[in-house]
C-alpha cells in the first residue's frame, strides 16, 4: 500500500520501493490497461489515492503510465528524466561488488527514467544490458560472460537478466570453494608427511 504520507506509516511502502515493485508488475503482467489501472488504484491510499481521484476526473482516458507520472511527479525526485538518464550513463560497478548488486543499483535508477518520461518501456532491457556491458568490471567473469554474448541474442528482460547473473556468480563461487578446499586438503596433507624438526641441543 502507499499513502504517501512522511514519515511512512506501519504497514506501507516508501514511494521510491513501491513505484519499483509496481512498475515492475506492470511489465510483466500480462493483461489490458484496464485492468492495471485498477490495480494501482487498489493498492493506493490516503493523498496518493487522492490524486488519482483529481486525475481521473480531469482526464477519464487516462493510462495507467498516466497514473504513474502523476504519483511521481506527486512523491518522486525532483530531478529531470535528462539528468537521472545521465545519472544512470555514469553509474559504473564498484570494486568488491556482485554484479548482481550492480545490476540492481541500475534498474533502480533506469526505473526513475522511465517514470519520469525519459524513455519508452520497449526501451529498457536494450538500455539496462548496454549499460551493464559498458559499466561492469573489466574483471568480473560474469559481465565478461555478458560482453561475449550480448549481440548474440536480444536484450533479456531484468528478471531473465538477474536470474542468469546469479546463477553465474553461484557457479564461480561453488567453482572457488572447491578449489580452496581441494587446496586446503592437499597443503594438509604434506604438512602431516615432513618430519618432524627437533631442536639441537649443541645449537642452544
Amino acid at each position: 500500500m502507499l499513502s504517501g504520507v512522511i514519515p511512512t506509516p506501519s504497514g506501507e511502502e516508501e514511494y521510491d520501493a513501491w513505484a519499483e515493485q509496481t512498475t515492475h508488475m506492470l511489465e510483466e503482467w500480462q493483461c489490458g490497461d484496464n485492468v492495471k489501472r485498477q490495480r494501482i488504484v487498489e493498492s493506493l491510499k490516503g493523498p496518493a489515492a487522492d490524486i488519482m481521484t483529481f486525475l481521473r476526473a480531469q482526464n477519464p482516458n487516462a493510462t495507467s503510465n498516466d497514473y504513474m507520472q502523476a504519483l511521481e511527479t506527486a512523491f518522486g525526485t525532483t530531478e529531470s528524466s535528462a539528468d537521472l538518464l545521465v545519472k544512470f550513463r555514469h553509474t559504473f560497478q564498484s570494486e568488491g561488488e556482485k554484479l548482481s548488486a550492480y545490476l540492481l543499483r541500475l534498474d533502480k535508477l533506469l526505473h526513475c527514467v522511465l517514470r519520469k518520461g525519459g524513455l519508452q518501456l520497449s526501451d529498457m532491457n536494450r538500455l539496462r544490458t548496454e549499460q551493464v556491458v559498458r559499466g561492469g568490471l573489466p574483471q568480473d567473469m560474469v559481465a565478461l560472460h555478458i560482453r561475449m554474448t550480448d549481440k548474440l541474442r536480444e536484450p533479456l528482460t531484468f528478471n531473465e537478466l538477474l536470474k542468469e547473473v546469479r546463477e553465474e556468480e553461484d557457479m564461480l563461487q561453488s567453482r572457488n570453494d572447491t578449489k580452496n578446499a581441494v587446496m586446503s586438503k592437499a597443503v594438509t596433507s604434506v604438512t602431516k608427511t615432513l618430519p618432524e624438526i627437533k631442536p639441537n641441543p649443541e645449537m642452544e
